[in-house]
């Protein structure tokens, strides 16, 4: 190849080619730094629904498309469909059920019945006969009595019984029922806590994952353009070929990390989707931004007594033990005696 600028002047040769070296190195660590910040972004503290107090910068203007999700749709969303809130909903039934079954202890029963037997058993002959009221003269005869004919009976009973101290155990049961209930509403908000947690790091996950793929795009793009110009310099006999090799090896790299960041942004879509218990390829714009966040900080010794003083998981604990003393309360009860009022007809 005839490179005439080479052969002229070497030392211009060499001077424009590590000038095009600066400027491709200074390119490369500018998309470099732009990804490690985009990566550092998703290790920084996720901002939380709820309590704590944030301050957030806001841009001056800023339109949120009507059809993109926000991260308080998404949190109503999951706590309405998700399959965990469902169970526990169920679970608080189930405990308010309970409830009414452990009242129900106290109240009277009744008990109808009607039964029917025909046989020809002298005793049961003579005391069903008695027992209706028919029992007469003719029936003292001796063969009557031992060889007596099949006789149909038809009983009807009605039985009444109310317990007036029945050892404390009906009481014990509606405590434990109604400790239940509170258990099942802590357990509820557990659960409801837990989702607020994922679905914040889901969504701000995705939204991390759009980014490092916006940033893969655009560095692929720049690498792309720094091959093409390097290979014109090239040809023209500004660079030598371990430049160009050297911007095709990085165009390569930005590529594979262009497939990586492709596959997290659906792996953070799908994790998202399946936190709101929706469809896990159902597709989904967000309209949410990684802005600068500020976090109002408090001592180890305040956090943990703000911890004891409001996680659920403690009350959940306390409730436990006082229905297992419920339950000591109620054994101890069975070596008192029973009261019942009870009649027939």
């Amino acid at each position: 190849m005839n490179r005439p600028l080479a052969c002229e002047d070497g030392h211009l040769t060499t001077t424009v080619r590590k000038a095009a070296g600066r400027r491709r190195r200074a390119r490369f660590k500018a998309v470099k730094a732009t990804i490690l910040f985009l990566a550092c972004t998703s290790l920084a503290p996720v901002p939380s629904v709820g309590r704590t107090q944030t301050t957030e910068r806001q841009p001056a203007t800023h339109a949120v498309p009507t059809d993109a999700l926000t991260l308080p749709e998404a949190v109503d969303i999951a706590l309405r469909t998700n399959p965990m809130i469902r169970a526990t909903m169920s679970g608080q039934e189930l405990a308010r059920a309970q409830i009414g079954e452990a009242r129900a202890g106290r109240y009277p029963i009744v008990q109808f019945g009607e039964a029917f037997a025909r046989s020809n058993n002298p005793v049961f002959v003579f005391g069903s006969l008695l027992e209706q009221g028919r029992f007469g003269l003719e029936n003292f005869d001796v063969n009557a009595l031992n060889n007596p004919d099949s006789l149909s009976n038809f009983r009807t009973s009605m039985t009444f019984r109310l317990p007036i101290f029945d050892q404390r155990q009906s009481g014990t049961r509606i405590n434990q029922a109604e400790l239940g209930r509170q258990q099942s509403d802590a357990q509820t908000e557990i659960v409801r806590q837990q989702i607020l947690l994922e679905v914040v790091k889901a969504y701000y996950g995705m939204l991390v994952a759009a980014a490092k793929k916006e940033a893969a795009d655009e560095a692929t793009t720049l690498a792309e353009a720094e091959v093409k110009r390097s290979r014109d310099m090239f040809d023209t006999g500004l660079v030598v070929h371990s430049d160009l090799l050297a911007a095709e090896v990085q165009l390569a790299e930005f590529r594979q990390q262009q497939i990586q960041a492709e596959g997290d942004l659906i792996i953070a879509q799908a994790a998202l989707n399946t936190t709101l218990g929706l469809a896990v390829d159902a597709p989904q714009k967000l309209a949410g931004e990684l802005l600068e966040k500020g976090f109002n900080t408090v001592s180890k010794e305040e956090s943990v007594r703000i911890a004891m003083e409001r996680r659920p998981e403690l009350a959940h604990a306390r409730l436990a033990e006082q229905s297992a003393r419920e339950g000591i309360r109620g054994a101890r009860g069975e070596l008192l005696p029973r009261v019942d009022v009870f009649g027939g007809y």
